[in-house]
């Protein structure tokens, strides 16, 4: 079976037609990115919220940026400090990684 110059000649078209096909995909769900995955970016905490409308919070609000995963853009989230630290006493006790400093105790 010899492969012939047509059938090279169509499968680079059908190759070029499917990288086209697939950039525009890719542009379209830029353009239309509903932002479902999404991490938290280095900087983190950028913000503390503890007064609203001149009342003082129980539960004071972090602010945390955040990046789509797909588009990049970034954007901002609200965490109360509770929940910080109910997921911080989660991760220690199951790995061991705060780190007390001995010499501190009062």
């Amino acid at each position: 079976m010899s492969y012939s110059s047509e059938d090279y000649e169509a499968d680079k078209a059908s190759e070029y037609l499917s990288e086209q096909a697939w950039e525009d995909m890719m542009e379209h769900k830029l353009l239309t990115c509903e932002h479902d995955e999404w991490r938290i970016t280095d900087e983190g905490i950028v913000d503390v919220q503890t007064w609203n409308g001149g009342k003082k919070l129980d539960d004071p609000i972090a602010m945390v940026e955040i990046e789509c995963c797909f588009c990049a853009k970034t954007n901002y989230g609200k965490v109360s400090y509770s929940e910080i630290l109910k997921l911080l006493r989660q991760e220690f006790e199951h790995t061991g990684a705060f780190e007390i400093d001995e010499d501190a105790w009062g």
